[in-house]
């Protein structure tokens, strides 16, 4: 079976995707034919192992795609916008929103309404990737736990900051492979049981409340975002929603804002010929300085630098 071929490139050519040649990222390319719509799915796969993609799209009429998929396949996909897009059984996608999916009698399917904008991001889990590889590079060790957390509901911060990464990831060659290796090793060990954390002694009302702050930061980048509006949010003092947030994400709230907005930032920079104040005001920054300052802070580049390396790949 070869699964590049069967799982993406005659699924989406048959849905009248088109397969085009580009350097700027490892992987494959396909665009919508305009007949159909307008946008793209990009595609990167591991062999047996794994792959990671990404898509924007919108359609000119209703379409329900129907993937045909191995059963053993798992995917976990986070949509940052999916106005119209229906799940089986009628259920609307919310965004931003990120979970599990598993095939279903050897197929998936999504429903797409027409001129209703949809960009996601998602990891797939091939055969191979426990079968041989993980039982390979660690022998011995007990994979019950991811095996039970692939069934878990993956929304976490983490997660989704993970995935943002994977769309902001551009260049070729060993770098890009490596870095998507990374990045799907890290997924696993955050769907694996977790070491005890500060996260773990949250009570789960807590946790929720801080996922519905995180989830309301990465709607909201373009909105002034203060503790004391997030903490009412999230049904907490300041003092305890910083102290909570911490221990969910690993980092402080304005940290979080920061290197989220900035993740989005590099992210058009790379991807569109906006004007580097329009993408500022998109996340958050009235003042191009104060934006070109916060981004080099993040990302160590001045966002007109992050945008000549692109050009350049």
């Amino acid at each position: 079976m070869d699964l590049y071929r069967d799982l993406y490139e005659n699924n989406l050519c048959s849905f009248g995707f088109r397969l085009v040649r580009q350097q700027e990222r490892e992987g494959h390319l396909f665009t919508v034919e305009s007949g159909i719509g307008r946008g793209y799915y990009w595609v990167y796969n591991c062999g047996n192992l794994f792959a990671v993609s990404e898509m924007e799209l919108s359609l000119h009429s209703d379409v329900e795609m129907i993937f045909r998929q191995p059963a053993e396949l798992q995917v976990i996909g986070h949509y940052e916008s999916a106005l119209g897009v229906e799940l089986p059984g009628g259920r609307s996608l919310r965004t931003p929103e990120l979970r599990e999916y598993l095939p279903l009698n050897g197929e998936y399917r999504m429903r797409y309404r027409r001129q209703n904008p949809v960009k996601g991001t998602s990891i797939t889990l091939l055969p191979g990737m426990l079968s041989e590889y993980l039982h390979r590079r660690y022998p011995g060790e007990d994979g019950g736990a991811l095996v039970e957390g692939l069934g878990q509901p993956p929304d976490s911060p983490a997660m989704r900051r993970l995935m943002g990464e994977i769309r902001s990831c551009r260049g070729t060659g060993l770098a890009a492979k490596l870095f998507y290796e990374s990045r799907v090793l890290e997924a696993l060990s955050l769907l694996a049981k977790p070491a005890p954390s500060a996260a773990a002694g949250l009570p789960e009302d807590d946790r929720q409340r801080i996922g519905a702050a995180t989830a309301y930061i990465e709607a909201h980048p373009a909105e002034a975002l203060h503790i004391d509006g997030l903490a009412r949010l999230a049904c907490m003092s300041a003092t305890r929603f910083k102290a909570a947030f911490k221990a969910a994400t690993g980092r402080t709230v304005a940290r979080y804002i920061a290197q989220y907005r900035m993740e989005q930032a590099q992210d058009l920079l790379r991807r569109t010929d906006l004007p580097v104040g329009e993408i500022a005001r998109s996340v958050g920054y009235r003042k191009p300085g104060a934006f070109a300052r916060a981004y080099r802070s993040v990302t160590g580049q001045l966002p007109l630098e992050s945008r000549r390396d692109t050009a350049v790949h």
